[in-house]
């Protein structure tokens, strides 16, 4: 068995993992070698990765046990934080920093979240995460925590990026019906997370370009529990948080344009509205 010890996945804890399969070691190795801690004498979560035959695994964390054929899409979900505590609200949203404001893209799956967030990376913006915003509602703050962006092979070869490696061939017995590819987009994560979000952008690609400003705030609180990654009891502490976010600026665009998405934001942003 290999171990490897990945430093602040879950904020400021720890996590510890151990396999005996050489690809998911590699994995870890090629795309959280950043965050690797050699100190042992911290706290730290435990996941185990055993590869019992050719393309069958067990993992087993938090007195849990799980046989799966797609070990890392396991791995994936336990490491970005789907599975947490009442005291975490999870927003199906990328979000980006740009001249010190935050913002949020709230949006279902495939709608190009990640599209849309590594466009932005390479104009001069900030990574906080493609897919998933985590909120500490205790600390009323994002958790600070990496992941990697996940991109279709077209769309990588779109953005020109070389720097990056096939997902689909970690991934045992895995069969899609398009090759993705992992882009470390570490150097450009904001490393300390402002606490107040600026703005809020509902985006869809589509066939016009069109920005609106969303005025009604039911709406807007509707839209924001949609976003939930999961079920959510609405508690004092969620109340709250959606209450304040709520009252953000927030806006709808339509775009079938990347350009469009950033001028109108850049616009925003340096008109201070």
């Amino acid at each position: 068995m290999q171990s490897i010890l990945l430093d602040r996945i879950y904020d400021a804890r720890s996590t510890l993992i151990e396999t005996n399969c050489e690809n998911v070691y590699e994995y870890l190795n090629e795309y959280y070698g950043h965050i690797v801690s050699q100190k042992m004498d911290k706290k730290y979560d435990e996941i185990t990765i055993v590869e019992k035959r050719k393309g069958k695994f067990v993992l087993k964390y938090y007195n849990k046990t799980v046989e799966t054929s797609y070990p890392l899409s396991e791995l994936n979900t336990l490491l970005h934080c789907k599975e947490m505590s009442p005291d975490y609200f999870v927003l199906h949203a990328g979000g980006t920093e740009y001249r010190n404001k935050l913002m949020l893209f709230p949006a279902s799956s495939n709608s190009g979240k990640s599209t849309l967030v590594m466009y932005l990376v390479q104009n001069k913006y900030q990574y906080i995460s493609d897919d998933e915003i985590i909120i500490d509602l205790k600390k009323k703050k994002i958790v600070n925590k990496y992941k990697p962006i996940f991109l279709r092979n077209d769309i990588t070869n779109l953005f020109g990026l070389d720097k990056c490696i096939d997902y689909e061939r970690f991934e045992i017995g895995k069969e899609s019906d398009h090759i993705r590819k992992i882009v470390n987009v570490y150097e450009y994560t904001v490393r300390e997370i402002k606490n107040e979000i600026d703005y809020i952008f509902f985006t869809k690609y589509g066939e016009k370009n069109d920005i609106s400003e969303i005025m009604d705030k039911e709406l807007l609180t509707k839209k924001l529990l949609i976003s939930s990654l999961r079920k959510v009891s609405i508690t004092p502490d969620v109340s709250d948080f959606i209450f304040r976010l709520a009252n953000k600026r927030a806006y709808f665009i339509s775009y079938n344009d990347l350009d469009y998405v950033r001028d109108n934001i850049d616009n925003l942003v340096e008109s201070g509205m």
